[in-house]
């Protein structure tokens, strides 16, 4: 769904302005569509086939050992 990118950062942990900076960067690759609501930006992934990406690379991760 779409999320605005101050929930986002507090999600992860991260300050709005590098959000901001890592979702621009999606939005460059064309993973993420964006929309702007007065001062809030908000986001959605544009293709599953980015989220399939993400999925894929979360279980790869999950399988390696530390």
């Amino acid at each position: 769904g779409e999320v605005c990118v101050g929930d986002r950062g507090r999600v992860h942990g991260l300050a709005m302005t590098g959000m901001s900076q890592q979702l621009r960067e999606l939005r460059r690759l064309g993973a993420v569509d964006f929309r702007a609501d007065g001062k809030l930006a908000y986001y959605r992934i544009a293709d599953p086939f980015w989220l399939e990406i993400a999925e894929s690379v979360t279980e790869r991760l999950g399988g390696v050992q530390k």
